[in-house]
């Protein structure tokens, strides 16, 4: 069974890393990435990684001090797809948002510059960003499958 939260815009993607015990030990792709910014990350402007990124049939792996950099790269976070995992085969693009929620264990996303989403089988995690700041309040927005 999964949780999710929705967390403010304004929340920062080093500090939903944080709450991720041991996160240092799953391995970390990026789906999908809209981002604008001055700064480069990895020697790419943040527009051209989107581009690289997107393009990518199976993600782009990232270290997860990586991405605690590229969470203060960029200006703007228009959207963003990030899973987490301990094993590598499940860190790819789904053809449901569900069977990537039921294969990956941490599914970090942002919606549409408004908005964050975490999704996890790791309950723990999600209580701790929900007392931090979740948006939503009804039990069965709480709870996937």
């Amino acid at each position: 069974m999964q949780e999710k939260v929705k967390l403010k815009r304004d929340f920062l993607l080093e500090i939903i890393l944080m709450q991720i015990p041991n996160a240092e030990n799953y391995l970390w792709k990026i789906l999908w990435l809209d981002a604008v910014g001055e700064k480069t990350f990895e020697e790419k402007y943040l527009l051209e990684l989107s581009e690289y990124i997107n393009q990518q049939q199976s993600g782009y792996p990232i270290t997860l001090e990586a991405l605690k950099l590229l969470g203060s790269a960029w200006d703007d976070i228009i959207d963003i797809v990030i899973v987490g995992d301990e094993t590598a085969s499940n860190l790819k693009r789904y053809e449901t948002d569900d069977e990537m929620f039921l294969n990956c264990r941490y599914t970090i996303m942002f919606f549409d510059s408004s908005f964050w989403e975490v999704v996890s089988k790791d309950i723990t995690c999600v209580k701790k960003l929900k007392e931090l700041g979740s948006v939503k309040t009804s039990p069965d927005e709480m709870s996937i499958g």
